[in-house]
């Protein structure tokens, strides 16, 4: 299916960072064309860029199926480029979300 990037807004978006905030992954969730679609933007101070990548698995079927493949992008983001985070902060997405 297409790819639809989400208008992002860094205000409202949701974040996974690194234990000293020089890295952070922000993901936003929409509604689209067949479903849910997710946009995540990485945000190096280490490596000094900012990187934009669509999740194209979808349209997911709910809001909550999107925002869990934005976290899972953020978390697998950090964990490939051994940035290391507050586990408490990817736990309490985890509860945000309802699992367990």
């Amino acid at each position: 299916m297409a790819k639809e990037i989400v208008k992002f807004d860094v205000d409202y978006a949701l974040v996974l960072c690194s234990r000293d905030g020089a890295d952070c992954v922000y993901w936003m969730t929409a509604r689209g064309r067949g479903g849910y679609f997710v946009t995540v933007v990485v945000d190096s101070g280490t490596g000094s860029f900012v990187e934009t990548m669509v999740e194209d698995a979808g349209p997911y079927s709910s809001e909550r199926e999107a925002d869990m493949a934005g976290l899972d992008a953020a978390a697998g983001w950090m964990s490939d480029n051994d940035v290391k985070i507050h586990r408490k902060d990817y736990r309490a997405h985890l509860k945000r979300l309802k699992v367990r």
